[in-house]
Order: C-alpha cells, then sequence, then structure tokens
C-alpha cells in the first residue's frame, strides 16, 4: 500500500510539473504570471496554488519548482517535491501544451521515491488556459526496490 501511495502521488506531480514547461518564444518580454494545479492517482490528489512562472501563455515560461514546493498539500501522508522547474511550450493552433523532463520525488512512511517523464502534453480547456492531461505515466527513476517502478496520475494546471 504505502509503494502504490508513493507511486501514485510521484505520478501527480510529475505530471503537474509535465503541464506547467512548455511555451512559444516571445519576442516582447513577458510579465511574470502565475499557475494553480492539482494531480490525482491512486485516490490521492496533490495541489498546489500561487505557484510563479517565468512568463505567460502563450509565450514559452517556467514554472517555478520552488514556489509549487512551498504550497503543494497532499489529501493523504505523502509530501511531494518537484525537482525542476519545467519549462512549457503552448501550441495554441492544436490547444496544447507540452513539457518535457519532468521530476518529482515523493516521500510516504518515510520512503523517498522519485519519479519522471521525458514527455506531457496536456490539452486546453476551451478558451481558458487550463490544461487537463488524463493517464500520464511516469516511471521510477530512484529510490530503490520498494518503489514502484510507475504510476499513472491525472494533472491539471491553470496559468494567469
Amino acid at each position: 500500500m504505502t509503494r502504490l501511495r508513493a507511486a501514485l502521488t510521484a505520478t501527480v506531480l510529475t505530471a503537474s510539473a509535465l503541464a506547467g514547461g512548455l511555451g512559444v518564444a516571445s519576442a516582447a518580454p513577458e510579465r511574470p504570471g502565475g499557475a494553480d494545479g492539482s494531480l490525482t492517482a491512486a485516490g490521492e490528489t496533490c495541489r498546489f496554488g500561487g505557484a510563479r512562472t517565468s512568463g505567460r501563455p502563450p509565450s514559452a515560461l517556467t514554472l517555478d519548482a520552488a514556489s509549487v514546493n512551498r504550497t503543494i498539500r497532499c489529501s493523504g501522508g505523502a509530501r511531494v517535491r518537484l525537482d525542476r522547474s519545467p519549462r512549457f511550450l503552448f501550441h495554441d493552433g492544436s490547444g496544447r501544451a507540452t513539457v518535457r523532463n519532468v521530476r518529482v520525488s515523493v516521500t510516504a512512511m518515510g520512503v523517498t521515491c522519485t519519479y519522471a517523464t521525458p514527455r506531457l502534453t496536456a490539452g486546453r480547456q476551451g478558451g481558458s488556459r487550463t490544461y487537463v492531461a488524463r493517464g500520464v505515466r511516469v516511471g521510477n527513476v530512484g529510490g530503490g526496490f520498494v518503489c514502484p517502478g510507475s504510476a499513472t496520475a491525472d494533472v491539471r494546471f491553470s496559468f494567469r
């Protein structure tokens, strides 16, 4: 049960990180923006709010890992940390956002498992700047034999 919870939480965070890291570069400097998000895996949901971003969609932006880590809270007993600040690319023509190389660490019952995904694609919800990805698979890249080899999560990111 502990392995499953750690894997699910890690999956959720990884998906969040991925969703927040994609964008298209803009010639004009962008004002910093913000983001809120949630990750759900194995019945556990982790949420963050008011995270800093380096810009605003549709320009490429970076989601600040430190500001995500300060506000992320999970419904169960796990703790989650975004290990890198992911870069988001927005593809308004197709209504998608992508992010690459997301990595998160999940600690549950004293065991830390690290998960990563090389690429995440999330779909835009209507005309909003909310992006959702379902069934995101993340693989275990650290933590030993007690950590599940992979997990699946659903993620949601809202940019402002």
